[in-house]
């Protein structure tokens, strides 16, 4: 089996960290790396951990206008095949799990487990030449006005 990049959207996520928080605070971390209001959000182990799931109705409504952007920006038709495999229907596509951690204003780290849903696998990859890359298109798709609410839940990952 090989190495692939993906490119999905968080369906579930579970952060864990050693302080407590209030849910005010957890979606000041998150909404760096996530767009909380598009989650139920649900606070557990009196406020050290923190799990949302997508809310419904968010990716059937919003990922044909996803993937019409994503073949925009990147001018490849192959793009559409996912979509057509896939369609609306979040269970229709396949999932993976990534781990990040990444530390707050006062170098507490927390850990974001994420269950994500593949939209695209892009051949064979170092591990080695992609170590920020899921931080980093993460927050670039949280940070940039792409116009679809589902940039607020996009990851990728290097998998295999």
């Amino acid at each position: 089996m090989g190495t692939y990049y993906t490119l999905g959207v968080v369906k579930k996520f579970v952060a864990d960290t050693e302080a407590s928080y209030s849910e005010a605070k957890w979606k000041q971390f998150l909404d760096e790396r996530l767009d909380t209001s598009l989650y139920n959000l649900s606070i557990e182990d009196d406020g050290k951990s923190i799990s949302g799931s997508l809310r419904e109705g968010v990716f059937e409504s919003n990922i044909e206008d996803f993937y019409n952007k994503l073949i925009k920006i990147t001018n490849d038709r192959f793009l559409k095949e996912y979509f057509e495999e896939g369609g609306g229907n979040i269970d229709d596509y396949q999932d993976d799990e990534i781990k990040i951690s990444f530390s707050t204003d006062r170098n507490i780290e927390i850990t974001l487990h994420l269950e994500y849903v593949l939209l695209f696998i892009e051949g064979k990859v170092s591990v080695e030449e992609f170590s920020i890359e899921p931080k980093l298109m993460n927050w670039l798709f949280r940070h940039c006005d792409f116009g679809n609410c589902l940039s607020g839940c996009i990851v990728s990952s290097i998998t295999g």
